[in-house]
C-alpha cells in the first residue's frame, strides 16, 4: 500500500540548477542576435525578458496552504533543522484517502515551540545514530483537511474517531502542535516498523507489541526501531498515542487549544 521512497535532492539545488540553466539559455539567445536584424534582437531579448521574470515568480510562488500557515506564524521545520527530511504523505496519492488533498506543498510546518523540540529530537537521535534522520510524513494540518478525512473515514471500516479526530473538536494536527513520523536510514529510506504510515490495524498499535511480535505480526527489529522513535521523541517532550506508532503530540488537545489558534 506504500512504498519506501528515497528524499529528493533539495529544492534549493534544483532551483539552482535552474538558474544556472536558464543563464546560458540568455547567452545562447543574446549571441544569436549578431546574426540577425534590430528588430529581431529586440523580440528576443524581450522573450528573454519574459522567461526570467516567471521562472522568478515561479520560484517565488508558494502554495495557499502554505500562505494559511503564515499567517499562523508556524515556521518550516527545516529553517531549524536541514537535517530533518520531509515526505507530505498527503501532498501526494500514498495515505488512506488515496488523493492528494495538500496541493504541491512540499515543506513541514509547525509551531516555532513544536519545531524546536522536534529540532531537539533530531538531536537526540543522531547523538544515539549518527547516520539516522527524522522524516517527516505529517505536521500542522488545516481544520478543513480534517473535514474531508472525516467523510472519508466514514465510509471505512474503523472506528471514527481512533484514527481521525472530529473535526468539530480539532485534532492536534490543526493546532500546529502534532507530527508523524518515522526515522530514515543514510539513503533516506524508512526503517521497518512493521506497518506503513496510514496503517489501520492492530499491528500499528503500541500498546500490544510483545504479543504481536510474539504471536508473529511484527519482528523484534521492527518494535525495537518503533521504541528508538518513541525513546527520542519522548525525550523532547512529545507524547505517543495508543493507536499510530508515527503519531506524536507536542501538547495535549486542551492546552494546544489553550495556547494556538485553530489553523482554519
Amino acid at each position: 500500500m506504500h512504498n519506501s521512497q528515497s528524499i529528493r535532492f533539495s529544492i534549493s539545488r534544483i532551483n539552482c540548477f535552474g538558474s544556472c540553466f536558464l543563464s546560458m539559455s540568455i547567452v545562447l539567445l543574446q549571441a544569436c542576435t549578431s546574426s540577425v536584424s534590430s528588430t529581431s534582437r529586440v523580440n528576443i531579448d524581450t522573450i528573454a525578458s519574459a522567461v526570467v521574470e516567471e521562472t522568478t515568480l515561479e520560484e517565488e510562488s508558494i502554495s495557499e496552504m502554505e500562505e494559511t500557515f503564515l499567517q499562523h506564524q508556524l515556521i518550516d521545520v527545516q529553517t531549524l533543522d536541514s537535517s530533518i527530511l520531509v515526505d507530505l504523505k498527503y501532498a501526494s496519492n500514498d495515505n488512506f484517502l488515496d488523493t492528494n488533498i495538500y496541493g504541491n506543498i512540499k515543506k513541514a510546518y509547525l509551531q516555532k515551540e513544536v519545531a524546536k523540540k522536534l529540532a531537539k529530537a533530531s538531536e537526540i537521535l543522531q547523538s544515539t545514530c549518527d547516520s539516522c534522520r527524522l522524516l517527516i510524513y505529517d505536521a500542522a494540518r488545516p481544520q478543513s483537511v480534517q473535514y474531508k478525512m472525516w467523510e472519508k473515514i466514514k465510509r471505512m471500516p474503523v472506528q471514527q474517531g481512533v484514527y481521525v479526530s472530529n473535526p468539530a473538536k480539532g485534532s492536534v494536527h490543526n493546532f500546529g502542535a502534532a507530527i508523524d513520523l518515522t526515522i530514515a536510514n543514510h539513503r533516506g529510506e524508512p526503517l521497518d516498523m512493521g506497518t506503513p504510515f496510514d496503517y489501520f490495524g492492530k499491528e500499528a498499535w503500541i500498546t500490544s507489541e510483545d504479543s504481536l511480535v510474539r504471536a508473529g505480526k511484527l519482528t523484534r527489529e521492527q518494535v525495537s526501531n518503533r521504541r528508538l522513535l518513541r525513546s527520542v521523541m519522548q525525550k523532547a517532550g512529545f507524547r505517543a498515542i495508543p493507536s499510530e506508532w508515527w503519531h506524536f503530540n507536542a501538547y495535549s488537545r486542551p492546552k494546544a487549544q489553550e495556547l494556538f489558534p485553530i489553523i482554519k
